[in-house]
């Protein structure tokens, strides 16, 4: 490729002008079709009309760090008075927040693989010929799963809060004043005000 242009100059008199070298960016632009990108014209003022692709961004504040109590609280239930976390939808298991057992029929609450204990939704115990489930371990409460109450002295095995049932620990009656243990399978209440709210009547007021 010659490193003239192709267009030759010529003066009045008619005599033909030596063509002009071409730059080293001239032939470039020629040689690999070279087109400046058109440059889109801002007006003072007007920052909302432009965007800077390869503008430097604002670096981000500080993210703040909450108090382990605020964490805390910002995971229990939404329930008044209830210190349970959030199971979902932002209540714990005692107010609706857990699946049921999808077996047909079943009212209870599903523990793992969309069932409840009643219907293989839990572990059993590793030890053989026990058919009870594994609290921890891999093993019943009878054969070591679980762990100790807390409070000095006792060798219960604790429930929750690492206390036993004697010493706090459990869920208790959803009944006011009741501090029998509630259950599951009797929806928070303990049996004998379970079986009482059966034989009550309501009436639309």
């Amino acid at each position: 490729m010659s490193s003239y242009s192709e267009q030759d100059e010529a003066d009045t008199s008619g005599q033909r002008i030596p063509p002009t070298p071409l730059s080293a960016a001239d032939r470039a632009r020629r040689l690999f079709n070279y087109r400046p990108a058109a440059v889109e014209h801002v007006e003072d003022g007007d920052i909302d009309g432009s965007v800077r692709r390869n503008a430097p961004h604002a670096p981000r504040p500080p993210r703040r760090e909450l108090p382990r109590a605020e964490r805390r609280r910002g995971r229990m239930c939404r329930i008044d008075g209830c210190e349970n976390f959030i199971v979902n939808n932002g209540v714990c298991c005692r107010h609706g927040g857990s699946r049921m057992c999808s077996s047909e029929g079943c009212t209870l609450t599903a523990k793992s693989w969309g069932r409840c204990w009643n219907h293989g939704g839990a572990r059993r115990c590793d030890v053989d010929g026990c058919s009870k489930r594994a609290k921890s371990k891999g093993r019943c409460w009878a054969h070591g799963g679980g762990t100790k109450c807390k409070h000095d002295g006792c060798r219960k095995v604790a429930v929750s809060r690492g206390l036993c049932w004697a010493h706090g620990g459990g869920r208790r009656c959803i009944y006011d004043g009741c501090a029998r243990p509630g259950y599951e399978r009797t929806h928070g209440f303990c049996d004998r005000h379970y079986e009482s709210m059966q034989n009550v009547d309501y009436y639309e007021v």
